[in-house]
């Protein structure tokens, strides 16, 4: 995998509500864990959010630092819980990650997760996400 990667992130709640987003980053390799650094921004007024992906086999990290931050854990083994910080206030959520794979190819990786995202003491819902890496 080359450092530059063009990064394209699918997800959805409900089956419902698809968001998407299709940037540049750069991608490293250390220690075993593959870490993605990519910038975006909802409109021009909006702060910008710098984000850091951390992956392997067995869990997904997303860190958001900027308008918005948050670090979401998805690991199968564990439930995780998370403040997410929003202008509006924060939000405190618990993953329950149902199935994460990685399929590690040669310039390309692709990522699903399926997780419920619950919101305190509302009902949580089905999110899932799809994440793909690829060299520029």
């Amino acid at each position: 995998m080359t450092k530059d990667v063009l990064i394209t992130i699918v997800g959805n709640q409900q089956q419902e509500n698809e968001i998407s987003l299709m940037t540049q980053g750069s991608y490293y390799l250390k220690d075993g864990k593959h870490y993605v650094f990519y910038e975006e921004q909802a409109d021009e007024e909006s702060e910008v959010i710098k984000n850091r992906l951390c992956f392997d086999e067995s869990s997904f990290e997303m860190a958001k630092k900027g308008g918005i931050n948050s670090i979401m854990t998805f690991d199968p083994e564990h439930i995780t819980l998370t403040t997410y910080l929003t202008p509006y206030g924060p939000f405190q959520l618990e993953i329950v990650t149902n199935h994460y794979e990685l399929r590690d190819m040669e310039d390309t990786m692709e990522m699903d997760i399926y997780y419920a995202l619950g919101f305190g003491d509302r009902d949580s819902s089905d999110c899932h996400v799809y994440v793909k890496v690829e060299a520029r």
